[in-house]
């Protein structure tokens, strides 16, 4: 039971320094003002849900769901990931934990939406589990296209490592014009339309060109990049990679994330994904990473020779009920917590 001493609310921008040093004293480190100013205020169609517990000393706890959209056997439905899940080492152990988690998702059940999910580390899992009600409903692969494989090698060895991963083929198609911008607003439109329906009671995210625009803006500090393959003029699939800037100090480190694949076209995807290798290696990334277990993606990334990187567990509950989620997902993303 979580400690009378506690009080919560819904956050609002005027509570971004708290909740950032909130996080410096979680995680022993700030992430760029820009990126935390897009990451909880900058999104006006679908604002973040943000609960906060404070005590006489100030913020203490941080519960915050970033909302999207969800399709499964044709129904579209609202949902949101799970990301920041913090309390104050001052804090720890008198349940404002449970107590901010819980009021999250009345906020966001009062929004009409209807599933939590998340990718929780191995540490907090059992939290989820067991105080709040997730179910765990497996691992999602981890996929890692590597680079320049000396960053961990380093040496002769990693030398050698080096010069196999320039020779390995990245699975492009010939004939692709692919240029490193965004589609135009009719060709992402054309894009999203064509996106084939999930196989029957598999759960995928289904994003709105709003929210493609929120999530891949330079504000994000992400470094993120649409790259945009065409054939004789046409737009035909595009993917997005990024990679944290230079602002993230210490914590710029080099590893890319491949975020999107858009498109129903397989050659159009081959092209853009080659690109982004390209594009990735160009920049200094040493890998270029993708959390997927989209049974259509799948084959795309072996062919451009993204090796198994481990796994990340996936749990996902009901907002405001007692319903269990759906038991099935299939997702594709390049830095879970960057959302």
């Amino acid at each position: 039971m979580a400690d009378a001493a506690w009080r919560w609310r819904a956050a609002v921008p005027g509570d971004l320094a708290g909740i950032r040093a909130l996080f410096d004293a979680v995680k022993q480190g700030e992430r760029p003002l820009a990126h935390d100013q897009w990451r909880f205020f900058g999104r006006a169609d679908e604002p973040a849900v943000l609960a906060v517990g404070e005590d006489d000393e100030g913020i203490a706890g941080l519960n915050a769901l970033l909302p999207t959209e969800a399709v499964l056997d044709g129904r579209r439905f609202k949902a949101c990931q799970s990301i920041d899940t913090m309390v104050h080492p001052r804090a720890r152990g008198r349940g404002l934990f449970g107590l901010l988690a819980a009021k999250a998702r009345d906020m966001a059940a009062a929004r009409g939406i209807e599933v939590v999910y998340g990718f929780p580390n191995q540490t907090s899992l059992p939290m989820f589990m067991k105080s709040q009600g997730f179910q765990y409903l497996g691992n999602s692969p981890r996929h890692v296209r590597w680079l320049r494989p000396s960053v961990r090698k380093p040496g002769l060895v990693g030398t050698l490592l080096d010069r196999v991963a320039d020779l390995l083929p990245h699975g492009g198609a010939r004939g692709w014009d692919v240029s490193p911008e965004p589609p135009a607003e009719h060709e992402l439109a054309a894009l999203l339309d064509a996106r084939a329906p999930p196989p029957p009671g598999e759960c995928r995210i289904h994003r709105s060109p709003a929210e493609l625009h929120w999530r891949y803006a330079p504000e994000a500090a992400m470094g993120y990049e649409w790259l945009t393959a065409r054939r004789g003029g046409r737009a035909a699939a595009a993917c997005v990679w990024g990679m944290r800037d230079p602002s993230w100090g210490p914590r710029a480190n080099k590893r890319a994330g491949l975020m999107e694949l858009l498109g129903s076209n397989r050659d159009g995807l081959s092209a853009a994904l080659a690109a982004a290798i390209d594009r990735a290696r160009g920049a200094g990334a040493w890998r270029l990473e993708a959390i997927c277990s989209r049974g259509d993606l799948l084959p795309l990334l072996r062919r451009a020779y993204f090796l198994s990187g481990g796994t990340i567990p996936f749990v996902a509950r009901g907002c405001g009920s007692d319903a269990p989620p759906p038991s099935r997902w299939a997702t594709i993303t390049g830095d879970f917590d960057g959302y």
